[in-house]
C-alpha cells in the first residue's frame, strides 16, 4: 500500500518549484534598476527540459544581461548540458543576439556548469577557449546566468533573447522553445 505521505511529498515538492521559479521570475522584473526587464511564460508540455519562464533583464549599466531560465517539475540540470551526436544536438541552447550569437552549458571538471556563448557557427565553435563564459547558478528548477555586452567594433548587436531545448530519450525527441524577448541594442 502507498502512503498518502508519498503523494503530500510530492505536492509539497511541486508546490516549492512552482515558487521558487515564480519568486526568482518576479525578483527578476520587479527589482527595480534596469530600465528594460523582459519575461515569457511558456505552457507546460513534456519531459525534463520543459521550459516554464525565460527572463533577462540588463544589468550594471547595460553592460551586462542576467538571464533566468525556468522549467516545469521534471527538469534535470545534467539534461540541459550540450551534447553532440551523430548530427544531432541535446541540452539546452540560448539564442542572443540577431547576429548569430548563442550559447550552451557545459559541465567544467569540478562538477559546476558554466555557459559558453559566442558566434558557434565560427571561431568560438572550433575553439572553445576562444568562447566567453560565465557560471550558472543552478537550482532544481531554474538556470540563472549573467553575461557581458558584447563590444565589438563595427558591430550592433540586437539583443533577442531565446531558450531551445531538445531531449532525446525513450525513443523519442522532445523539442521546446521560449517566446523571444526583444531587449533590443544596449
Amino acid at each position: 500500500m502507498v502512503s498518502s505521505r508519498s503523494g503530500e511529498a510530492r505536492a509539497a515538492t511541486r508546490a516549492v518549484r512552482f515558487m521558487t521559479t515564480l519568486l526568482t521570475g518576479l525578483l527578476l522584473v520587479l527589482v527595480p534598476a534596469p530600465a528594460l526587464a523582459l519575461g515569457d511564460w511558456d505552457p507546460e508540455d513534456e519531459g525534463p527540459l520543459d521550459f516554464r519562464w525565460l527572463g533577462a533583464t540588463y544589468v550594471s549599466d547595460r553592460d551586462q544581461i542576467q538571464i533566468v531560465l525556468g522549467f516545469y517539475e521534471d527538469f534535470r540540470p545534467s539534461a540541459a548540458l550540450y551534447r553532440f551526436s551523430e548530427g544531432v544536438w541535446t541540452g539546452v541552447r540560448v539564442r542572443l543576439t540577431s547576429l548569430g550569437v548563442t550559447g550552451r552549458f557545459f559541465r567544467r571538471a569540478d562538477g559546476r556548469i558554466k555557459f559558453l556563448y559566442g558566434d558557434f557557427a565560427s571561431g568560438c565553435g572550433a575553439d572553445r577557449t576562444t568562447c566567453y563564459r560565465t557560471m550558472a547558478t543552478v537550482t532544481s528548477s531554474s538556470m540563472r546566468f549573467t553575461i557581458d555586452v558584447l563590444d565589438e567594433e563595427g558591430l550592433d548587436h540586437t539583443y533577442e533573447i531565446r531558450g531551445t531545448s531538445r531531449f532525446d530519450g525513450g525513443g523519442r525527441r522532445i523539442t521546446d522553445w521560449t517566446g523571444v524577448l526583444d531587449l533590443g541594442s544596449p
